[in-house]
């Protein structure tokens, strides 16, 4: 019954002032809370390497403030389960 969302520092990005959490800690964690049976997202600027999981991106979807003090724009949700949901994205009219 346990849902686990991690959503560390951004690859490239300013570290968290109380401290950082590397990309192969990322991928412990995720996978290690995965072979438990929890559901498993992981937020990052870059889909995590975890063969098998889905995979969405999410930055178009952001509502509110946006990414300001960073050059690093793009945001995807990694899961350890299928999707239930994806959010559109609007396209242009003459793209």
């Amino acid at each position: 019954g346990w849902v686990m969302l991690v959503d560390p520092p951004y690859s490239g990005t300013t570290k968290y002032p109380h401290g950082d959490c590397d990309r192969a800690t990322v991928l412990r964690l995720v996978q290690g809370w995965s072979d438990r049976g929890a559901v498993v997202a992981g937020c990052e600027a870059e889909p995590l390497d975890l063969p098998g999981w889905d995979v969405v991106r999410i930055d178009h979807a952001r509502v509110g403030a946006k990414r300001t003090f960073s050059r690093q724009q793009s945001e995807y949700l990694t899961l350890n389960r299928k999707s239930s949901y994806v959010p559109p994205k609007q396209v242009g009219l003459f793209a």
